[in-house]
């Protein structure tokens, strides 16, 4: 039976239209509003509990929850459909908000622009003192707090010399393509620098194994500096994050909402911007996306101290990303399985340890790399070190959204980020490139898959015909002369084999499936209804989508 998706308008975006009205499609989100400002919430920094609560408390608490454990069983008796997300709105896309902003996806960047990132000209200054704050508050790589001759502050990680440029690699390219995708990320810049540009203020602090307080002394930084990954000429080879506009606010919560946030009115969970990233996350092996990297800021409206501001969402701390494990290579095990995985590891015993997961016979892809491959890649079954509890609640329709904006990147644009990562050996470059673009081309596969949904996507009519855009043909993953499609308004279904059709008038819904095998089975159906143009001389066009999923 088919399971039935919702229409994808949210209560909260969007508004009821006349049948031939002009669309009025919301893409911002009023959650900017000015608030008080909001209590700091260091729960995101206890990374044992986090775990614990997302691994076990929350799935048990499922069990209790009559509501939840209906909709389960009923989604397994194909009765009710998953519950979707409430942020998207009448085209099934996600406004911009203070989570996410649609970039690349909707307005192509350039290669060059997406290079730059966030980043606009606040790299630290190439010369003078770079005064120590502090010791780097959280994380596993090693680093410092550091003040720069224009007064700016950075968090200044660096690479342990057995491991170079393997998470300071992985953090500028993966911050680049988060970037462009649409997620609020730190400005991430490369830096090598003379040990004796290092100066220590005198009244900056570290803390000690046990959490404790001490003063940063030169003997810490002495240390410090021995596992730091030196270039040649005996520069330290480091990568400088500029610090987040803002007063820190600590981690948003995965489930539910932040409640001193009058702004935060739809529940972690739902949102498809924290979903769908779980595609993204897949597509560069951030494994480490929990809750402690994610990250938020009160940004004030104006310098009156009474003004009030809003809380910004940013996505931090990519030194867990591609095949890199913070303070070397990644447990090739992460990705395939969590970090503990009952069912795999009974799985083990069972079988006295003859059933062998096809992760344990990967070889080093690079010293740069790590064991980050696509060879193994299967998308659905990714797996982050532990829980999402937003990631667990991704439907096909979430996941859908996520691979589209993956599949934006062109291969020029993954280039273009991927020679950020400064790779000293141009073959660590061309392989990480060549990985990203199967890995790119195995999430269209799973995720457009017809059967499950119809991947026909992107709407514009021409003169009088409706052309649309097939995006597992787009993609490479089939080839065209299997396609066909089929479409109706109130009749009988009409087949064409090419991506268009005449257009429909203003007013109008078509209905629309696809086939791969040249007809004899269809996708699920997307309905989609046009409204009036815009202007004069405009094209009617797409007003809400709406689709299905199995």
């Amino acid at each position: 039976m088919r399971r039935i998706g919702t229409f994808a308008a949210a209560l909260v975006l969007t508004a009821s239209l006349a049948a031939a009205a002009q669309p009025d499609i919301v893409w911002r989100d009023n959650d900017d509003m000015p608030i008080a400002e909001p209590a700091e919430d260091p729960e995101g920094d206890y990374i044992w509990w986090d775990g614990v609560s997302n691994m076990l408390l929350d799935p048990l608490g499922g069990i209790f929850d009559l509501g939840r454990l209906g909709r389960s069983i009923g989604q397994v008796l194909h009765v009710v459909g998953p519950r979707e997300a409430a942020n998207v709105n009448a085209l099934d896309e996600v406004p911009d908000s203070t989570w996410f902003t649609n970039r690349h996806a909707r307005r192509r960047l350039t290669p060059a622009e997406i290079a730059i990132g966030p980043g606009d000209g606040h790299a630290p200054a190439a010369d003078g003192p770079l005064v120590i704050l502090s010791g780097k508050a959280l994380g596993m790589t090693p680093g410092f707090v550091v003040q720069d001759a224009k007064k700016d502050r950075y968090v200044v990680k660096v690479d342990p010399p057995e491991y170079p440029e393997v998470a300071t690699g992985a953090e500028m390219v993966c911050s680049k393509i988060l970037w462009a995708l649409g997620w609020n990320v730190p400005e991430y810049y490369p830096l090598d620098f003379p040990v004796e540009r290092l100066t220590i203020d005198a009244k900056a602090t570290a803390k000690d194994e046990y959490g404790n307080k001490v003063p940063f002394t030169r003997e810490l930084l002495d240390a410090l500096l021995t596992r730091a990954y030196k270039l040649p000429d005996g520069r330290v080879h480091a990568l400088a994050s500029r610090f987040i506009a803002g007063t820190p606010k600590g981690s948003p919560r995965m489930l539910g909402t932040r409640p001193d946030d009058p702004n935060d009115t739809v529940l972690h969970q739902d949102r498809r911007d924290l979903r769908g990233l779980r595609v993204v996350a897949a597509f560069i092996n951030f494994t480490d996306s929990r809750r402690g990297n994610f990250y938020d800021s009160f940004v004030r409206h104006a310098e009156s101290p009474n003004s009030g501001g809003h809380v910004v969402h940013y996505v931090l701390d990519f030194s867990s990303a591609l095949g890199a494990g913070n303070v070397d290579w990644k447990d090739p095990k992460l990705g395939n399985e969590y970090q503990f995985d009952p069912p795999k590891v009974l799985l083990r015993v069972l079988t006295l340890g003859l059933v062998k997961p096809a992760w344990v016979s990967l070889r080093l892809t690079h010293p740069a790399l790590g064991y980050f491959e696509s060879s193994i890649f299967d998308p659905e079954a990714w797996k982050p070190s532990y829980r999402n509890p937003a990631f667990a609640q991704a439907t096909r329709r979430d996941a859908f959204w996520g691979a589209k904006l993956v599949t934006s990147l062109r291969d020029d644009d993954l280039r273009g980020a991927v020679h950020t990562g400064g790779w000293s050996d141009p073959k660590a470059e061309s392989m990480l490139t060549d990985i990203l673009i199967e890995r790119r081309r195995r999430i269209a596969r799973a995720y457009f898959h017809w059967l499950h949904v119809n991947p026909a996507d992107r709407f514009t009519v021409r003169g009088a015909t409706l052309e649309f855009e097939d995006l597992t043909v787009a993609n490479g993953v089939i080839d065209a002369s299997a396609a066909r499609y089929r479409y109706r308004s109130d009749g009988a279904w009409t087949t064409v084999e090419a991506p268009r059709m005449p257009a429909p008038s203003a007013g109008r819904t078509i209905e629309l499936q696809t086939s791969h095998d040249r007809g004899e089975r269809w996708s699920p159906t997307t309905r989609v209804r046009f409204a009036s143009p815009a202007g004069p001389g405009d094209a009617i066009q797409a007003a809400e989508i709406e689709r299905f999923t199995r």
